[in-house]
């Protein structure tokens, strides 16, 4: 996963990548600050231990448990900053929820049925939203060097954090890596 993000004129340009290998357990994450000379690595222990089936297994398909919410039709001016084809005077959009928990829902934004375009998350209790714009989105593949560090990670202060804690709070993890019993059933309990 790679994100960019421009906040201001002290912080024009915000690089953020993460990369989850769930054979290994871990997750390493970079932060990248390229005015203020600043990165900053990560490696989080993601379980007790890699899955004893490594990547031989067939994962679910976490947009199993996606309930269509209805369409609609983007035109190329719209506010939306979801990606467009060049061209297109207008882009049939589809749009799905993922319930996070009880307060927390994701709304899957797919293009002419069939690309992911964008993610919106919402916290209810928080009073807070955030928009995800997706590019390139792919189900083929990928070359296992995408799964590695690439050599311009600096990363002379690595930190190693063996306490995972905060990741099943991250609203992105849910969507994609989310519990087995999640998308078996397509409904979580939550404990009130």
């Amino acid at each position: 996963l790679r994100s960019e993000g421009r906040f201001s004129r002290g912080l024009p340009q915000v690089e953020s990548r993460v990369i989850l290998r769930g054979d290994r357990g871990r997750l390493y994450a970079r932060t990248k600050i390229e005015s203020q000379d600043y990165e900053q690595c990560w490696s989080v222990r993601t379980t007790e231990g890699p899955p004893q089936d490594g990547l031989t297994s067939v994962r679910p398909n976490p947009f199993l448990r996606a309930k269509f919410l209805g369409s609609m039709i983007m035109p190329p001016s719209s506010s939306e900053s979801y990606p467009k084809p060049a061209g297109d005077p207008q882009v049939k959009m589809q749009k799905f929820i993922i319930r996070l928990s009880q307060m927390k829902h994701a709304e899957l934004i797919v293009q002419d049925g069939m690309e992911l375009a964008g993610i919106n998350f919402e916290d209810a209790a928080r009073h807070t939203t955030s928009q995800v714009a997706v590019y390139n989105w792919s189900t083929a593949p990928l070359d296992n060097g995408w799964f590695e560090p690439s050599n311009e990670w600096k990363c002379q202060d690595l930190q190693f954090l063996e306490s995972s804690d905060q990741l099943e709070a991250w609203d992105l993890l849910q969507v994609f890596f989310p519990p087995p019993e999640a998308v078996e059933s397509g409904r979580r309990l939550f404990a009130i």
